[in-house]
């Protein structure tokens, strides 16, 4: 992985190359506009480590402005408190880390970055559409609903494609440790999930409903986020 690491003080930016150890390439910032400047000339971060605080900018606000250069950009903040967690949920950042850091939280983060990035680089679906091809990384898909015959995939950034087909048949195609059936019209990808709420998963700011036939994925989504959490 290349890494961006932006931190306002010099002695945790060292602190957290030190726990990378050459493992991955990375590059270090000092403030955000020189992390944004680095966008600006076309480098790209598989993974950013920003602190909150920051100065004049704060970890949210430099997490916000990345998403104009990468609109899937996987990010960890580093915080002394949990006061920003709800905004860093809402920007779906996968990991929150509280200093100090330790040893353990930080490779298991690394860890989970990896196996992102890899469920992103290796899973894809072709869906035909009246004699074009469209590709989808799994790990931009929010759910899929089946309407008539009809599957339409709801994706980041507002996407929405539709092909004609039978959920039953794409759900055998699927991998199952990232795709979930949880009602007879939805399949939904469970890494990209919110939030368990009694029989409904928020999922790309919509609720889905879990039917009573697949109330068995509740305990798939606890354990997935047990693992993201750390």
């Amino acid at each position: 992985m290349h890494i961006a690491v932006c931190d306002d003080n010099a002695d945790d930016i060292k602190r957290v190359t030190l726990f990378i150890n050459n493992r991955h390439t990375y590059k270090t910032f000092l403030n955000p506009s020189s992390l944004l400047s680095s966008l600006d000339d076309g480098e790209h971060f598989d993974l950013y480590i920003l602190d909150i605080c920051l100065g004049n900018k704060n970890g949210i606000e430099l997490a916000t402005e990345i998403k104009r250069y990468d609109k899937d950009p996987l990010i960890c903040f580093i915080s002394a408190s949990n006061e920003f967690y709800r905004d860093a949920y809402n920007l779906y950042v996968f990991q929150y880390l509280l200093k100090p850091l330790s040893n353990k939280a930080f490779d298991d983060m690394l860890s989970i970055a990896e196996q992102r990035l890899k469920r992103c680089n290796d899973y894809s679906i072709i869906l035909s559409q009246k004699g074009r091809r469209v590709r989808i990384k799994y790990e931009n898909i929010f759910y899929i609903e089946s309407q008539n015959h009809t599957l339409i995939f709801y994706c980041k950034d507002n996407r929405i494609e539709k092909t004609t087909g039978n959920l039953g048949i794409l759900e055998k195609t699927l991998d199952n440790n990232i795709f979930i059936r949880c009602h007879q019209s939805y399949i939904l990808n469970i890494y990209n999930t919110d939030s368990l709420e009694g029989n409904l998963f928020l999922c790309g700011g919509t609720y889905i409903p879990i039917s009573r036939k697949y109330s068995h994925v509740k305990e798939r989504f606890r354990q997935v986020l047990f693992e993201e959490m750390g």
